[in-house]
Order: C-alpha cells, then sequence, then structure tokens
C-alpha cells in the first residue's frame, strides 16, 4: 500500500524536489496532468512529505491512504462490462466504504461502456 498526498505546485519537478528535501523524506513517485500533481510516498513517510510539502510552500488538497494496484489488468468487452456491473453493485452496498480495482480500461472501452 503506498499513500499520497496531492498537492498544485507548478510544476511537476518542484514538486519532486520539494518532497526530496528534507533528507530521509522522499517520495517514491510523482504523477502530474493539466492542474493536479499526486505524490506517492509510503505509508509510513505519509505526514513527513505532506508536511516537507507544506514546509515548502505548496497547496496539499488532499492527504490520503489508498490502495495503488501493482499490477493493471486489461480485459476484452463483455469481461470489462460484467467487471463494471460488479463494481457498481459493490459500491451500492451500505457496508461498503470503498472500492478499489486493478482494471484497465482504453478510453474506447469507457465510451462504449457509457
Amino acid at each position: 500500500m503506498r499513500e499520497k498526498p496531492r498537492a498544485l505546485p507548478p510544476s511537476w519537478m518542484t514538486a519532486h524536489q520539494s518532497a526530496c528535501t528534507s533528507g530521509d523524506v522522499c517520495a517514491q513517485d510523482v504523477k502530474s496532468d493539466d492542474e493536479v500533481v499526486e505524490v506517492y510516498t509510503d505509508f509510513t513517510e505519509l505526514k513527513a512529505v505532506e508536511e516537507a510539502l507544506r514546509a515548502q510552500g505548496l497547496n496539499i488538497v488532499t492527504a490520503e491512504s489508498t490502495l495503488v494496484p501493482k499490477t493493471m489488468i486489461s480485459v476484452d468487452g463483455d469481461k470489462a462490462q460484467s467487471n463494471l456491473k460488479m463494481i457498481d453493485r459493490l459500491e451500492e452496498l451500505d457496508d461498503v466504504q470503498q472500492v478499489y480495482t486493478n482494471l484497465e480500461l482504453s478510453d474506447e472501452q469507457v465510451a462504449a461502456l457509457s
């Protein structure tokens, strides 16, 4: 399991450098898109990395524990549809708080299943 504090720094490099400036504290991975940079770190270092990013003046939107799959699985049409139905049904259960998956769908598959 890896943790991810998310921040909105000016660039990917700023986030990565900021997450690695405090000696023992360092991010394991940094992913970026147009608006959000996600910083992944070990569960035990979440708070320290979050504090290091805040100390650098970066805006932390959320810092949360989540399960991140190490291996993604791609499936074709019918299997993708049945997996998504199962995920929807699980999410509808009152006792279920969060559903995680390692299912990887292409944009075309998502559009076809919508």
